[in-house]
């Protein structure tokens, strides 16, 4: 039923300046920047589905793509489900599809439409950087996954690769790079709060006492700039007393180290588990090592 997320390194995350989940299948994040880069996630429904959903899916994604500002850097990213093939013969792009399919040509419109490039077609690679999916089935190779840039800046667009870079969860898709020239720039966002470890004066009298008197030094100099019967003001002067006492006396909550699920035993375990049935499927791709496959993933 689709699905879609984005991983983001901390630079790229300190630059995020909005989130919108489009449908359940088209995210849209938009990054500051010189210009601003906007990043349109989307995992369109498969060539088998029904031709409403696949039309209705692409009609949201354009209209998503045009509330995107004409000045902002567009990306379009995702699983597409579709086979791109030569438009005419004055056409230069590389492709791996003589023919297109059904969401091939529902992709080509929205393309013509919004104005979009696609980056797999770009760059000269050998036959076997091509293709972004093998199926689990066939064994046949396809290219489904796509970088599409808007073509005012196609040239931003450096470079583009496929990489066995997604064997390791097992996954019957390749890593599509896109190399892009750009500049992010921090967005501005609230500090967040200081947390204090605030164990020793719970436990220590001594420390409590030394705390007390340290709070009320404080609070006694801080409130003489305030009026006698401003009650605001005064309990202002005092949480900024508090506030002042803890950042001297009291140590900050250190974080806490959080495992990784993939350094859980168990998830090298079964992914050896999924390694080893699907070598056993290359070797003898029958109905039965293939369901072996499945059921592992």
């Amino acid at each position: 039923c689709g699905g879609v997320g984005m991983f983001l390194t901390e630079e790229a995350y300190r630059a995020v300046k909005l989130v919108k989940p489009y449908t359940k299948r088209i995210l849209l994040v938009s990054f500051s920047g010189n210009p601003a880069l906007t990043v349109v996630c989307v995992y369109s429904p498969t060539e088998g589905s029904d031709a409403e959903e696949a039309l209705l899916f692409h009609q949201d994604l354009r209209a998503a793509i045009h509330e995107v500002p004409a000045h902002d850097v567009l990306l379009v990213v995702g699983d597409m489900n579709a086979h791109l093939s030569r438009m005419s013969p004055e056409d230069s792009g590389l492709y791996l599809h003589p023919i297109s399919n059904r969401n091939g040509t529902f992709l080509r419109d929205t393309m013509v439409e919004c104005d979009l490039v696609a980056g797999n077609h770009l760059f000269q690679k050998k036959t076997s950087k091509l293709h972004t999916f093998t199926s689990d089935g066939t064994l046949c190779k396809s290219q489904i996954d796509y970088i599409m840039v808007r073509r005012k800046w196609r040239n931003s667009l450096r470079n583009l690769e496929v990489v066995d870079s997604f064997g390791d969860v097992g996954s019957d898709h390749r890593a599509v790079l896109g190399f892009i020239r750009l500049s992010l720039r921090k967005t501005n966002r609230p500090k967040g709060q200081t947390r204090y470890d605030f164990t020793q004066l719970k436990e220590d009298v001594d420390f409590q006492d030394v705390y007390s008197v340290e709070v009320n030094n404080r609070f006694d100099v801080l409130k003489q700039d305030v009026e006698l019967d401003d009650a605001s003001g005064r309990y202002g002067a005092f949480v900024a007393a508090v506030t002042e006492t803890n950042g001297r006396l009291l140590p900050r909550k250190r974080k806490r180290a959080h495992d990784t699920a993939m350094d859980d035993p168990r998830v090298h375990t079964v992914r050896e588990e999924l390694f080893e049935a699907k070598r056993a499927f290359f070797q003898e791709p029958t109905e039965k090592s293939r369901c072996v496959v499945s059921e592992k993933k």
